[in-house]
């Protein structure tokens, strides 16, 4: 019986890596844009503005933030995963 071994190619898992990285990058940067208020309204401690605009605290809004990355980066890898 012959054995399938694969050689492991270095230059094109450090590309995919790459590739992942800036993909959930600019995946990020497209939620805090579309959450632009809400960011503002913490990062200037306005929490008047920030219960005018959500019913969700600050603890809240960046958890779901670190839901989103975490969504995103599942996403990006099944899709490399498929592109191989």
């Amino acid at each position: 019986m012959q054995k399938m071994i694969k050689k492991i190619n270095i230059k094109i898992i450090l590309f995919e890596t790459i590739a992942l990285i800036f993909i959930i990058n600019g995946l990020q940067r497209l939620y805090v844009a579309s959450q632009g208020a809400k960011y503002d309204a913490i990062i200037s401690r306005n929490w008047e503005k920030l219960e005018s605009l959500t019913s969700l605290t600050a603890g809240q809004v960046l958890a779901n933030r670190a839901d989103w990355t975490f969504g995103f980066l599942i996403t990006g890898v099944l899709v490399i995963g498929f592109i191989n």
